[in-house]
Formats: structure tokens, sequence, C-alpha cells
């Protein structure tokens, strides 16, 4: 419940919004796009490659939502209006037995046959195109659930099928029309690969994508003259930008990606020292439109002016990399060497 704070007092903020004009399903998809494919973390709780929506399987029934996640497990996303109650569930596992057929590089050929380069950049590096699909997962959205429904959840977990419910709120204050959602049950299956690892395993260090967030060349000077690494996603002690950051390592190489513009240069971690920049602080100068307050140092070996960027599709039929889809993502193929080459041969900032 969202309280308001009024005269000191907590007020609860009143739902008038009728949701029953809502098409969730539009919404929650609204933000995907070609160049970035993936569902919403903060709403699922979890990044997820979406394949399609209303999709009709061979029974001649309509998915309303089927990605992949990060393990290649297939998911089948399936979204009510108002209350998710029990037999809404046996729904989704039909949709779910008839999908769990095509596997690897036939699911691919069926659903998802123009994304291949992109759900090879999504996956985990051990996970490959001909895993997709060897296990299955369903995920409800609704406004609110019947609790039996979760027994059920528990029950499918423990017949190795992944369950997760998100509950919705529709909110409206004065004009602002405002949406709430919360994973209110997730159970994995004991075949689940999500589990707690204790120990980092060590890695040797590679060449990354990073998405430095705003399409303003002054922002770029500014990360360049700084030698900073940005990132956002809540801008917290903890959240995702910082363990985003601080997941790279010394001898890490770094594309500098902005959507819509290509890539603008590329860099070394070298000595990698976390900052996380107060917003009213003099350092976030951009304020108030910057809001990628994680910071790393890096060494930007080159840096290119917007006009000289080098654009996706330029280095995807040169050097046959992909364009990032996260604002991190590993370069698992292609010819390096020469994108580096191209970049050093092109006008750069002094």
């Amino acid at each position: 419940m969202l309280f308001e704070v009024h005269k000191d007092k907590l007020e609860k903020c009143i739902d008038t919004w009728k949701h029953i004009e809502l098409d969730i399903e539009k919404l929650i998809i609204s933000r995907v796009s070609d160049e970035n494919p993936i569902l919403d973390e903060d709403i699922f709780g979890e990044e997820l490659f979406f394949i399609n929506r209303q999709i009709v399987n061979s029974d001649k029934k309509r998915a309303d939502i089927i990605a992949i996640d990060k393990n290649g497990s297939l998911v089948i996303i399936e979204l009510k209006k108002d209350e998710g109650r029990l037999g809404v569930e046996m729904q989704a596992l039909q949709y779910l037995s008839n999908f769990s057929q095509i596997k690897g590089e036939d699911f691919v050929d069926t659903y998802s046959k123009n994304k291949i380069d992109e759900l090879n950049q999504f996956l985990n590096d051990e996970v490959n195109i001909s895993d997709l699909n060897k296990s299955c997962r369903i995920i409800l959205i609704a406004r609110y659930f019947d609790k039996a429904l979760f027994s059920m959840g528990k029950w499918l977990s423990d017949q190795g099928v992944s369950f997760k419910c998100i509950a919705y709120e529709t909110i409206q204050i004065n004009e602002n029309k405002l949406l709430n959602f919360s994973v209110v049950f997730d159970q994995l299956s004991s075949f689940n690969p999500y589990r707690l690892v204790f120990s980092k395993k060590e890695r040797k260090p590679n060449y990354f994508w990073h998405n430095i967030g705003e399409a303003d060349p002054e922002w770029w000077k500014h990360l360049a003259t700084e030698k900073q690494l940005p990132a956002g996603f809540g801008n917290q002690p903890g959240c995702k930008g910082e363990e985003m950051l601080k997941n790279y390592i010394k001898g890490d190489i770094i594309f500098a990606y902005v959507s819509g513009i290509g890539c603008v240069g590329y860099g070394e971690i070298e000595n990698p020292k976390y900052t996380l920049v107060h917003f009213d602080s003099a350092e976030n100068f951009f304020r108030p439109k910057i809001r990628q307050l994680n910071r790393i140092s890096i060494n930007w070996l080159y840096a290119l002016e917007f006009k000289n960027s080098i654009k996706a599709s330029v280095f995807e039929k040169e050097f046959k990399i992909f364009h990032p889809i996260q604002t991190s993502s590993k370069i698992k193929s292609g010819d390096i060497e020469g994108l580096i080459k191209k970049i050093c041969g092109m006008p750069h900032i002094a």
C-alpha cells in the first residue's frame, strides 16, 4: 500500500484509475525495442529476453508473452486483469507443454530466427543456443492472487517447473497514473540454476560493451576527461549499477556504446576505483539530466566525437560484432582487433 505524507500524517493514496481499461501486456512490453529486447528487470525481478506476444501454438491457442531467461529456459508469462486463481496455472502449463517440444536450434528457427545474435549475447557464457528450452518456467501477473495458487506453485516447483507470481497495483495521484509491481511468490525448482554461490570464480580479462547512458556529447566528453565509466540502476549502495561496475576487473577492455549513435571509443580497466556520486554534489554538474551516479575509473584509450562514431550497422557488417542489448555485455565473438584498429583510425577527442 502506498501512503502520502500529509501534514505529518500518513494518508492512503486513493486508487481512482479505472484499471478495467488497462492493457497491462502492452505496457509491459512498451520498453522493448529492436535494439533492447529485454523485459524490464524492475518488473520481473530478473532480465528476460522477449521473444513474442500473443503467439499461437500448435493447438491454436495464444500465449500472452513468451521469453527466455539467462540460462536458456523458456518462460511462459500469463497476465490476468484482476485475480489470479487456481486454474490459470493449468492454462500456462498447457502452453508450456506445447512450446517445450521445440528445443535448441529448432526453437530459434521457429520463434526467434531474426534474434539469434541478440540471444547469443544475452545468454550466460556457459549456455549455448543448443541449450534453449531444455527447461521451462511460469510467471503469472495479476492484480491480486488466491493464496491457494501458491500451494500449486510450490508443488510445480517440486516437479521441476519454477513458478513466480507478480502483483500489480494501479495508483493515481492528481493527474499522474502510476503502476507498482511486486513479486509476491517466487518458488525456484530444485533443478533451477539460480542458486546461492558463496565463492566467486576467478576469471581472465575480457572484452565488454558498456552503454554510457545519455546520448549527450558533453556527457561523453566529461566521462572521457574524468576517466569514468558510469551506470545507473537505483544509484544506491548495493544497487545493480554498483554490482555491474564492480564486476569489471583489471585488464578488461571496455567499448563505449550509445544507443542510436554507435561505438564512441574504448578503454582499459587499470586500477578500478568505485564511487557513488551524490546527486546534488559538484561532481554531478549534469543534474538533473544525468542520473548514472555509479562510477568506476577507466583509462579511455580512444574517445571519438559523436559525429565520428562507428555505427552498429558498420561494425556488425565489417567485424561480425553485434551491438549490445544490455548496459554491460560481454563480446563473445567477432573481429575485435579489427574494431579497435578502426576506432584508432578515426579522429578522436583531444
